[in-house]
């Protein structure tokens, strides 16, 4: 698996996140939903229904984040600044991860066992060249990027901080609260690097293909 990764040339597991959760994930680290409630009253969260029945996943995505669902929750909470958490990928072949070819709420995905969603050629499914209807090469995906766009990983343990590579922000002037945001930088800057990265906040180069297509 860690061969496989290195050759697409994989370099980052993503998870984004409300920009107010950076402070906790650097003192606990990314935890799953039960473990969350447990251990921090009265988080929030962004998906409240969990239909890939796993609440205590971590949700991740491989290089790049799931931008319709990133772009809708930004929509819905148009106050609110988020972040992209970049992480190292050895957390897919050292923890447990259930690979999503496409939206883990789908419900063709969210019915396939968790043995059929581990593993090398489950991971491998995540990046498949031709499916007879979506050619990766005529679509310009990059080989480090999944297939669809809203392809997920499910990270089954908490990804401790230690994990996390830096912190991706959106550019300085789509920023909402630059000031609380300047704050919680200074509170999180010792232990990693932030940077701004528009790129993170926009859609694939892809975007055209898949309007229409996919649910989420």
């Amino acid at each position: 698996m860690q061969q496989y990764l290195q050759e697409r040339g994989v370099e980052y597991v993503v998870h984004f996140t409300r920009a107010e959760n950076l402070p906790s994930i650097f003192a606990l680290g990314l935890l799953g939903r039960t473990d969350t409630e447990i251990r921090q009253a009265g988080a929030t969260f962004n998906d409240h229904y969990r239909y890939d029945y796993l609440p205590n996943a971590i949700c991740c995505s491989i290089s790049f984040p799931n931008y319709r669902m990133f772009y809708r929750l930004r929509q819905e909470n148009a106050q609110v600044d988020w972040a992209v958490i970049r992480l190292t990928p050895e957390i897919l072949w050292t923890k447990g991860c259930i690979f999503c070819q496409d939206n883990a709420a789908n419900s063709a995905v969210a019915h396939m066992t968790l043995d059929e969603r581990r593993g090398l050629p489950a991971l491998q499914r995540m990046f498949i060249e031709n499916d007879g209807l979506h050619n990766r090469a005529r679509l310009g995906i990059p080989t480090s990027y999944c297939t669809k766009p809203q392809a997920e990983v499910l990270v089954l343990n908490p990804i401790e901080p230690h994990w996390i590579i830096d912190v991706m922000v959106d550019e300085k002037h789509r920023i909402r609260d630059i000031e609380n945001l300047t704050k919680i930088v200074r509170i999180c800057g010792e232990q990693t690097r932030f940077y701004h990265a528009k790129g993170y906040f926009d859609a694939r180069i892809d975007y055209a293909h898949w309007r229409g297509l996919e649910v989420g």
